[in-house]
């Protein structure tokens, strides 16, 4: 008899859980506040970044938001940034010629504080981002010292070497930002900061069309290595074919910007 009697109370517990599962997601249903939200982040475009956004209503205060975009290319303000934080002539010649293209993904949970339900008012979201980018360095350019060159290579003083590679980059960070319903169904989206950090690793590198003597294999790997990248290490393994070069280092990014979205 006892077996039977807790056996009926745990199916009474059980039943009693979906029930009231099932009750409050009706509940949530019924409720009178937007779930769905697509958006499109407005201010990134200057940068040549371009994606979308969909933010899904978990609970009458928290949301999942999913992003996606895509770089085709180096903005002329990114590269004037990278460009004003390195001292380096030499360097800053080199990423003249850097090119840059890729994509990204960026999950976050949202967490709104203010006495609006739905999608509206002041909002904390952690969140992580997974970045894929393909880069090159064109006609980077190695130049040996006149004592450098041996006699039967006199009158060769400069090489140019196309590099290619890939970067991987992963972070987690913090966004603060508020949203505001615009009329019926429009959405205006305020990010007010968000900072992440994280790493990256990736690699750069050539194939020469000709046997690159023990010379020009040290400038080569010396240029690289001498190459002032901010927080990227350039790791160069040099050979009479070209370089095979390992990147690494930290990866920090910071999101502000307006995204306008729809509900649906």
């Amino acid at each position: 008899m006892e077996k039977i009697k807790y056996t009926l109370i745990l199916i009474i517990l059980v039943f009693s859980a979906i029930g009231g599962k099932a009750q409050a997601q009706a509940d949530y249903d019924r409720a009178d506040y937007d779930k769905n939200v697509v958006k499109l982040p407005v201010t990134p475009m200057i940068f040549n970044n371009f994606g979308l956004q969909y933010e899904r209503m978990l609970s009458k205060k928290i949301s999942l938001a999913v992003s996606g975009r895509y770089i085709s290319g180096m903005s002329p303000i990114i590269r004037g940034r990278i460009e004003s934080s390195i001292d380096d002539p030499t360097t800053v010649k080199d990423l003249n010629s850097l090119t840059l293209s890729g994509s990204g993904f960026t999950p976050e949970v949202r967490f709104y504080l203010g006495r609006h339900d739905g999608p509206r008012g002041f909002y904390i979201a952690p969140y992580a981002s997974f970045s894929n980018y393909r880069i090159g360095l064109h006609e980077f350019e190695v130049r040996l010292e006149n004592d450098q060159v041996p006699d039967e290579h006199q009158g060769e003083l400069t090489k140019k070497f196309d590099l290619d590679g890939k970067i991987k980059g992963f972070s987690g960070g913090l966004l603060f930002g508020a949203q505001w319903r615009l009329g019926k169904s429009v959405y205006l989206d305020w990010w007010f900061l968000g900072a992440s950090y994280g790493s990256a690793n990736g690699n750069l590198n050539a194939i020469s069309s000709e046997n690159l003597p023990q010379e020009w294999q040290d400038a080569l790997r010396e240029r690289l290595e001498n190459l002032d990248v901010p927080l990227l290490k350039i790791d160069p393994s040099v050979h009479s074919k070209g370089v095979d070069s390992k990147i690494s280092g930290p990866w920090a990014g910071i999101r502000s910007g307006l995204s306008l979205g729809i509900k649906f």
